[in-house]
């Protein structure tokens, strides 16, 4: 495993970014940022966040670093890399992957805790943590662990909702198993009321789910009907502990198209 701690590169900016001018910006940012691991830069910003040049420079320019103070002292009195790698081997100590696992802490702009994509040009399996909306580090294990799970499979950048649905939730189950002293809460990222209203509501779900009548922004981030946000975060939990009382955790991950099993569980 290779750890890519390139916000420490981010931060060195910082000490002198007040007093130059936008061409000085510009040009810092590429040189001791951008530069240090350009593949990847050019995949992340060009590619996965799909933004282009103009439209980095503009976010460059508008770098201000009190706004980084916060998550600066986090990283420097709790460094995330030694976080990291603890929780990495008591996944590859449950189910080791067989390619070379990258792993991204940077400062981006509005990045996701966390993702993991596969980028050619460095490798099949690539963990991408974002520092910057962190305000503590207390659910950073659960993420790496999560990303971890879905890094078992063979990452793709367009999946059916069925696939999103069977993945996510094979990642949640596994996050689950690293650390089952976590609150179910913890592991995905749910209030206790979020989820006692879901489990009330599971078998209306299941009926949507065989009628395909949820998409995966409805699924994984904003709900349209009167279920809480993220409500496909437990379903697919549940869907997977279900699936996991018959089948292994490798048999599960290798099955290609999971559509018929998601519809065998919805008939339960």
């Amino acid at each position: 495993m290779k750890t890519n701690t390139l916000y420490k590169n981010f931060f060195d900016l910082l000490d002198t970014w007040t007093n130059l001018t936008d061409s000085q910006k510009l040009e810092l940012f590429h040189s001791q940022y951008f530069i240090i691991n350009e593949n990847f830069f050019n995949y992340y910003y060009f590619n996965y966040l799909d933004i282009n040049k103009k439209q980095l420079g503009d976010r460059v320019l508008g770098i201000q670093p009190e706004h980084y103070a916060q998550i600066k002292e986090l990283c420097q009195n709790m460094p995330p890399e030694k976080i990291v790698r603890p929780v990495i081997d008591k996944c590859k100590k449950l189910l080791d992957i067989e390619h070379e696992l990258n792993i991204f802490l940077i400062i981006g702009f509005f990045t996701p805790e966390g993702i993991s994509v596969s980028i050619e040009e460095i490798g099949e399996k690539n963990i991408v943590i974002g520092l910057e909306r962190f305000k503590e580090f207390n659910t950073l294990e659960i993420i790496i662990a999560h990303e971890y799970g879905h890094c078992l499979f063979d990452l793709k950048s367009t999946l059916t909702t069925y696939e999103k649905f069977h993945r996510e939730g094979l990642a949640f189950f596994f996050s689950s198993l690293i650390f089952p002293e976590k609150p179910l809460t913890k592991i995905v990222f749910m209030t206790d009321s979020d989820i006692y209203e879901i489990k009330n509501n599971i078998e209306d779900i299941k009926h949507k789910i065989f009628k395909d009548e949820f998409s995966q922004i409805n699924l994984f981030k904003y709900s349209d009907i009167k279920l809480p946000n993220r409500f496909g975060n437990l379903a697919s939990y549940l869907y997977i502990k279900d699936l996991s009382k018959t089948l292994s955790l490798k048999k599960i991950i290798n099955i290609k198209n999971p559509k018929e099993q998601i519809h065998n569980w919805v008939k339960t």
